[in-house]
């Protein structure tokens, strides 16, 4: 009786396995894009703080960097600037000499 019934057991796993097989075999694609899918939605869901994290470190580079660069510009600006500084340089040599021209005056000025 105990064979009878592991054979009658045997049998209804074989069945049960062969059913298996022919329902994996008959939906092999639609089961191969559903694994598929999940194991991509995982992926994501495990990158996504990562992710996050590269977005908003590339926008504060993006941020730091525009903050750095000088905006370029046209020749008439940059021929202006260039006068501006080239004035002021020959205000301060102008500056220097006439300190210089007053320490000479008084140092005459005393000698005579």
């Amino acid at each position: 009786m105990k064979n009878l019934a592991q054979s009658h057991q045997k049998e209804s796993t074989y069945n049960s396995f062969e059913e298996l097989s022919e329902i994996v075999h008959k939906n092999e694609e639609e089961i191969i894009v559903d694994i598929k899918n999940k194991a991509l939605k995982a992926t994501l869901t495990a990158l996504q703080p990562l992710l996050d994290k590269l977005e908003e470190a590339s926008k504060q580079q993006a941020i730091e960097s525009s903050k750095n660069q000088n905006p370029v510009l046209s020749y008439e600006n940059q021929l202006e600037r260039m006068q501006a500084t080239a004035l002021e340089k020959m205000k301060i040599q102008e500056q220097r000499i006439e300190a210089r021209m007053k320490t000479l005056h008084n140092r005459m000025s005393k000698h005579q």
